[in-house]
């Protein structure tokens, strides 16, 4: 009897090929030997499988980028290195045009000093293009669903991403989710601390996550039928910005 042919996780139409890092190696300095890998084909592994207009592992880089340079991710060793090292590296020598539209995105706004006084044009921030950040993420939720419930989504649910959740609002969406059922604890995908998520499984294919990156940055996603849904809608708020070092 032939066997049936494994299908990507992510398209669930072309033959899985690979074992995809659901978190990218983009993210670490050395790859990780404790990693969460899903049946991909190459289109989804690296390119533009999901119809994007870049190849996705620019768009992992972006965002490992300004993760890197935002407030709480300076003190991780992972980040440190990365900063010191491939991201360095990168903005210097081959990737002139993400170091000018880096530079163009930065502004100033006020900052309350230790003293709490607001000081007007103090702090600098950027304004990443977080449609970036949520292609990233939905992809990530996928291969996270198929790493838990061991099947891929189905094609009639979407994933719905929030990428500028703030720190203050993490207690008040882990409680949350503990109101709608029993979610598991925060879990390390990898032995170095760079990616960490808990979830909610419903009885479908409702799921909630909580995804952490160097233990401070935090996105929240979720997945639904495509009919509960409104047209274009992302989940992602109107105003966001993003403070850097």
């Amino acid at each position: 009897m032939q066997q049936e042919t494994q299908l990507c996780v992510y398209c669930g139409v072309r033959p899985a090929i690979e074992n995809e890092h659901v978190i990218g190696n983009v993210f670490y300095i050395q790859r990780p030997k404790k990693a969460i890998t899903v049946p991909s084909c190459s289109a989804c592994n690296r390119g533009r499988g999901d119809g994007g207009v870049r190849d996705l592992h620019l768009d992992e880089e972006y965002m490992r980028t300004i993760l890197c340079m935002a407030e709480g991710c300076e003190n991780h060793p992972v980040v440190i290195a990365l900063l010191e090292g491939n991201i360095a590296r990168s903005l210097r020598r081959r990737h002139r045009g993400l170091r000018q539209r880096l530079v163009r995105s930065i502004q100033r706004t006020e900052r309350m000093s230790a003293d709490g006084v607001f000081q007007p044009y103090s702090s600098p921030f950027v304004r990443p293009d977080f449609s970036r950040f949520q292609r990233v993420l939905r992809k990530i939720t996928k291969g996270l669903y198929y790493h838990t419930r061991e099947n891929p989504l189905p094609s009639d649910y979407k994933v719905l991403v929030n990428p500028v959740i703030k720190p203050r609002e993490v207690p008040i969406l882990i409680e949350k989710l503990q109101a709608k059922g029993d979610p598991s604890e925060f879990q390390t995908a990898d032995e170095y601390d760079v990616f960490k998520f808990m979830c909610r499984i419903g009885d479908d294919s409702r799921t909630e996550w909580l995804m952490r990156f160097y233990n401070w940055a935090v996105f929240h996603s979720w997945t639904l039928p495509r009919n509960e849904s409104a047209p274009g809608d992302t989940g992602m708020p109107m105003i966001h910005t993003s403070e850097i070092m």
